[in-house]
């Protein structure tokens, strides 16, 4: 292509697997300045120049990057397929670059291997300009890091978009206002620089669930077509990225779109990576885009009624990635449709399940009480395609308080097959005192409270549901469960106390003659880990188990709800199989009681053992579960990891190992010190707690040591794991103690 071409036009070559297709785009206005300036170069060279590794601040999330002038820069694992982490665009004359964790802003990441040469660079590439001024908005461990390094920084205050003058480009930590849009982006026309690190999974967290493409940032970029996204990377190495490891052409969305819709052949790999890009980048791409949609619709209207995953017919990246696609953008579509719109999808049927034609829709009033807050179970089945009616009190409809439809939360779009449709539950605000809903896929009804609200009692009346199984202890009489409550037509059942729900399929309690004793036991269940945990066994909500065809991590994974496969639903209601001592449940119960302070690197999944280990001891049958069988069984174990030289970096890779250190002192000083030493951390003053591993080793050598009267760090040497001098001396005043019989 001659020169003069060049200058009416920018040539973009996009690796599509067999070919390289040219997509060529007109230059925006004032573009060659941003060519000549430096722009234009390829952005990976530009900023990874120097980089070989980066770190991976807590779960780095993901990005999507579908427009012709982005770059994918540093790519994580979600799936088996490669997703971006850091990633640019273009606004206008201005570059922006995107990290997928808010961590990578603080100083323990920038210190981190080339992390901080990255930054450096990415705010030169971003404005354009060798010695650029840096306007800091927030990121004050970032401004800090960039001044040592040279920088002008500048830190522009809460009224930072009317000061974008003053700087060539912005560092923000923290979202953005719609207000402030425009000023943003007149900078970034005008050739400013905009940099910003943001955790879109936990900013869906935080804020209830709402979809991230609500997030200001996602909204201000929408035109430079790059979003931050709702997924998990996982690392390339062994300390974070490696950021020369080449990237797969499709973890670019545009790409990956272009792939997808003409069919192309592509590796296993290739093709696991275009899934992920394809779909994201059609969830975040605005709804006005000409180019793409169009073709989308058309394959969509072919094939709409046969996207139907099971357990039995998986969708697969690799055999099905146009019919994963396609439901991707289905599922989006049902999203943003009015509820009398809304219809059933072709796989309710299967999964949750189906609702009897001929079941009565019904009107009732429920009552609410808002001191307890998260989902309270109504006893409502809301059917597949069916629009249900929530009242509410006028007064109530400030109070922030949602309708969700569908216990099973879990979201599916990183697996690599999937064996239900990616996402089934949905959530509606109700802000009026009368809110329509409705799901293709239906479901159990909620309400959700959210915490401190006004703690009184609202009636909430619901019409056009039908009936589920729902069993409360203390409330429901026998009688009427076994007479009429466990065969409503609901595909889906209850099983409720105030210390915890569990759902199950409905045609697994239809024998079920009285749930009391099971009930009974699960409170016996969750008492003992307040009890361990040092908190009040009344709780602010109850906790929740939920089974499920797939989800999203793991056999079963914490949270709320607390989530397993449905093998689980044999056991949840079943008194004979819970009093053995079911590991799995009581495990992850144990996470959801775990604290932060006093779980250091290593240990994440070895503290919430504890209360799986007490509960056994102190309610369950079986004896062989107890915890000085489970020590016995495990010393082997213990005397391996002295027998290879007491590494801490083995101690921290292996949970039972690990374990067995925390039982030698469980065996020694009983479960009463665990008690005391719980009840320290719980009433300890925010600037006394631990900050950071080596902060949280050291206390928890102190704290235990102070708590059974014995001088525990020769004790943690043996294991090796690490302690400070200082902390080390803080118990010399008392006696030495190591467990008979060891070291080996």
């Amino acid at each position: 292509m001659a020169i003069s071409t060049l200058a009416a036009t920018t040539l973009l070559m996009v690796n599509l697997g067999f070919v390289t297709v040219p997509v060529r785009a007109a230059l925006l206005p004032g573009q060659e300045v941003a060519q000549r300036r430096g722009l234009a170069g390829d952005p990976r060279e530009a900023l990874l120049d120097g980089v070989g590794r980066i770190a991976a601040p807590g779960v780095p999330g993901t990005i999507s990057v579908w427009g012709a002038e982005g770059s994918v820069i540093v790519a994580g694992i979600e799936g088996g397929g490669e997703v971006p982490v850091v990633a640019t665009s273009r606004l206008g004359l201005g570059g922006v670059v995107l990290f997928a964790h808010s961590g990578y802003l603080g100083k323990d990441a920038l210190h981190h291997a080339d992390t901080g040469r990255l930054m450096a660079r990415a705010v030169r590439w971003s404005a354009s300009k060798e010695t650029p001024r840096v306007g800091i908005v927030g990121a004050t461990e970032c401004g800090e890091y960039l001044s040592a390094e040279g920088f002008t920084v500048v830190a522009l205050g809460d009224r930072w978009h009317a000061r974008l003058e003053d700087a060539d480009v912005i560092i923000l930590a923290g979202d953005v206002r719609e207000e402030q849009f425009e000023n943003v982006r007149a900078f970034l026309r005008a050739g400013g620089g905009f940099i910003t690190a943001q955790t879109g999974w936990g900013w869906r967290q935080i804020h209830r669930g709402r979809p991230v493409g609500e997030l200001g940032v996602n909204r201000l970029l929408e035109p430079a077509s790059i979003a931050f996204t709702d997924g998990y990377a996982d690392r390339t190495a062994a300390d974070g990225f490696d950021a020369g490891r080449e990237v797969s052409p499709y973890a670019h969305g545009r790409a990956a779109l272009l792939a997808t819709l003409e069919a192309r052949v592509l590796t296993a790999a290739d093709a696991r990576t275009a899934s992920h890009a394809a779909m994201s980048a059609v969830r975040a791409m605005p709804r006005s885009d000409a180019e793409l949609r169009p073709r989308i619709d058309q394959r969509l209207a072919e094939r709409a009624d046969q996207l139907v995953p099971t357990e039995s017919e998986p969708m697969t990246a690799t055999g099905s990635p146009i019919d994963r696609f396609l439901l991707a953008v289905q599922v989006d579509r049902i999203e943003n449709l009015p509820a009398d719109q809304v219809r059933a999808h072709p796989a309710a049927s299967r999964f949750p399940g189906p609702v009897p034609s001929d079941a009565p829709r019904l009107d009732r009033v429920v009552p609410i009480n808002t001191a307890v807050s998260r989902w309270h179970s109504l006893g409502l089945y809301v059917p597949a395609g069916e629009v249900v009616t929530v009242e509410i009190p006028e007064s109530a409809a400030a109070l922030g308080l949602r309708a969700v439809i569908g216990c099973h939360t879990d979201e599916l779009w990183h697996h690599g097959e999937w064996k239900r449709v990616p996402r089934i539950s949905s959530t509606t605000p109700l802000s009026r005192s009368q809110t329509t809903l409705a799901s293709s896929f239906g479901g159990l009804l909620y309400i959700d409270v959210p915490a401190r609200a006004s703690g009184r009692v609202l009636d909430v009346t619901v019409r056009g549901a039908v009936a589920a199984p729902l069993f409360v202890l203390g409330k429901t009489s026998p009688t009427q469960w076994r007479d009429s409550i466990r065969h409503a037509p609901g595909p889906w059942a209850e099983l409720a106390t105030s210390s915890v729900i569990v759902s199950i399929p409905s045609e697994k309690i239809r024998d079920m003659d009285d749930p009391t004793p099971v009930l009974e036991f699960w409170n016996r269940v969750m008492d003992a880990a307040a009890d361990l945990a040092e908190i009040p066994r009344e709780r602010q909500s109850p906790e929740r188990f939920v089974p499920d065809v797939q989800i999203s991590a793991g056999y079963m994974h914490s949270g709320y709800p607390i989530m397993t496969h449905l093998d689980a639903a044999d056991w949840l209601g079943n008194l004979d199989e819970l009093r053995q001592g079911n590991w799995g449940l009581y495990h992850e119960l144990g996470h959801n009681h775990q604290h932060s302070d006093w779980t250091f690197d290593g240990t994440v999944e070895v503290t919430c053992n504890l209360f799986t280990l007490y509960i056994h001891d102190m309610v369950c049958d079986r004896p062989r579960t107890d915890s000085r069988r489970w020590l016995e069984k495990h010393t082997p174990d213990a005397a391996r990891h002295l027998a290879r030289g007491a590494r801490f970096e083995t101690w921290k890779r292996e949970p039972f190992t690990a374990l067995a250190m925390y039982m030698q002192l469980q065996q020694a000083f009983g479960w009463e010190t665990f008690k005391k030493v719980f009840a320290e951390y719980r009433d300890l003053p925010s600037a006394d707690r631990p900050k950071g591993d080596d902060q949280k080793r050291d206390q928890w050598l102190v704290r235990f040591s102070r708590a059974c009267g014995r001088n525990l760090g020769p004790f943690f040497e043996s294991w090796g794991v690490p302690t400070s001098q200082a902390a080390r001396d803080q118990v010399l005043d008392l006696p030495g103690w190591m467990p008979e019989g060891w070291p080996p």
